[in-house]
């Protein structure tokens, strides 16, 4: 604690260091202290322009969304795809968002986006974000009792990562809730492989 006082002591003396600054701002994040940590991250915006500044818009949404604040969380998502729109991280995470507030309209949209991408990229980094897509839309087709739903955006998650033991459990819950018994099974039985 005494170390991070300290660091946040540094940061405010010294705030062009930009390397340290992101690495301090990754540290806060990781001990939760959200708050501090989108303070360190506006502070490097502020004094420094690199190559990471979509990452750290990105983390800052993180923060705020961690913080419950979503639509703070969207308008850094937001300004990430400003500096990079090709970004699916940050798409993925906006579509997210978009649904944690109840605009299923534009979540979905920006998710498929991603899922999309994930089905035809030769960039294996950006296969995780259509996973995580596939994620947020089956939890709100979870909520919503859309078995189907979810039985689709499963099987596409199994084509992109067939490895992916959360796809072949989303796509058994999904084979369940449309009465399909052997298609569960069959489902289930991958996830124990």
């Amino acid at each position: 604690t005494k170390a991070l006082q300290v660091m946040m002591t540094a940061t405010e003396k010294a705030p062009k260091q930009c390397a340290a600054l992101f690495r301090f701002g990754l540290l806060l994040n990781s001990k939760k202290q959200h708050a501090q940590s989108t303070k360190v991250f506006q502070t490097r915006l502020a004094n420094c322009s690199d190559s990471n500044d979509t990452r750290v818009h990105i983390l800052i949404g993180n923060n705020f969304f961690a913080d419950s604040l979503v639509d703070s969380a969207i308008a850094s998502y937001e300004r990430a795809l400003t500096i990079s729109p090709k970004s699916m991280w940050a798409t993925q995470l906006l579509g997210s968002a978009y649904l944690t507030k109840g605009d299923e309209v534009r979540g979905k949209v920006l998710l498929n986006a991603v899922i999309a991408n994930g089905l035809t990229t030769t960039v294996e980094s950006e296969k995780p974000y259509a996973i995580a897509a596939i994620n947020s839309l089956n939890n709100a087709d979870i909520k919503a009792k859309n078995f189907q739903g979810i039985v689709e955006h499963s099987k596409i998650g199994t084509q992109i990562n067939p490895k992916n033991a959360m796809m072949w459990l989303f796509l058994g819950i999904g084979h369940q809730g449309t009465k399909n018994p052997e298609g569960a099974r069959g489902a289930y039985e991958e996830v124990l492989k």
